[in-house]
């Protein structure tokens, strides 16, 4: 698969299998081949398969992240691909350290919405109460799907605090509801 990745005159087919067989079998460190690959690529479809072996590869490696892992994914986040990117805060979502949270927050001002999305996602994944409003300036993103996502996961987030008995702190966010169910979009609005 590595091979056929760095052959530049490989057809676009074998590229595209090449790509998604090193995304089901490969390593964390195979992101560097499917990332060149990503950036020279001129076929659409290209690109496609080797983003998505890219997220596939950081997601399998979450939960056996070593420290290296972690000094990849702080990497990833200032990587020039936004699936890099993408695929760094994937990486860090499931980390409860402290120096992680300001990270997954900096990707909150990514130019890309995916890189977005990926960052609201796993900002609800914390268990911080501090992060809801974090997650409440989101509901005002330029992206409809960014501020969806912002919803899903300030709803996500209180109801894990308030079973975890912290009503009181986020009975804020029903006022935050009642706004958007008054002022959003309809889709914002269901």
């Amino acid at each position: 698969f590595r091979q056929v990745l760095r052959d530049g005159n490989a057809s676009s087919s074998a590229t595209i299998l090449a790509a998604e067989g090193l995304g089901l079998a490969g390593r964390l460190q195979d992101v560097r081949v499917l990332d060149k690959r990503l950036q020279d690529a001129g076929d659409a479809q290209v690109k496609l398969a080797a983003a998505e072996s890219i997220v596939r590869l950081a997601a399998t490696d979450v939960r056996l992240m070593s420290e290296r892992s972690l000094l990849w994914a702080r990497d990833a986040l200032a990587s020039g691909s936004w699936a890099i990117r993408q695929a760094g805060v994937a990486t860090l979502s499931d980390r409860q350290e402290q120096e992680v949270g300001p990270l997954i927050v900096s990707m909150l001002r990514d130019p890309v919405s995916q890189v977005r999305k990926a960052a609201v996602r796993a900002l609800a994944r914390r268990n911080d109460i501090g992060m809801l409003d974090v997650l409440k300036a989101q509901l005002g993103d330029g992206d409809s799907t960014v501020r969806l996502e912002s919803l899903q996961a300030i709803v996500r987030l209180a109801k894990r605090l308030i079973d975890g008995g912290q009503k009181p702190a986020v009975e804020k966010v029903s006022t935050w509801l009642r706004d958007v169910a008054q002022q959003g979009s309809a889709s914002e609005q269901a």
